[in-house]
């Protein structure tokens, strides 16, 4: 009875975690676009050049 509750917390858990992993992962790409995208790493990149013209969107 305790071992059952202990696996559903922790499956349950171990769901939200990815559900939100992969939503926040979609989240992004979706908007900064692929061209943000490090293609090797996979991770989302800002070069100086478009740090310093996308520092002031959405301030306005």
């Amino acid at each position: 009875m305790v071992a059952e509750l202990i696996i559903s917390v922790v499956v349950g858990f171990g769901v939200l975690f990815l559900a939100s992993y992969l939503g926040t992962t979609f989240a992004l790409r979706s908007f900064f676009g692929p061209d943000y995208v490090d293609p090797v790493l996979k991770n989302f990149t800002l070069d100086n050049d478009d740090r310093e013209t996308d520092s002031g969107r959405g301030n306005r």
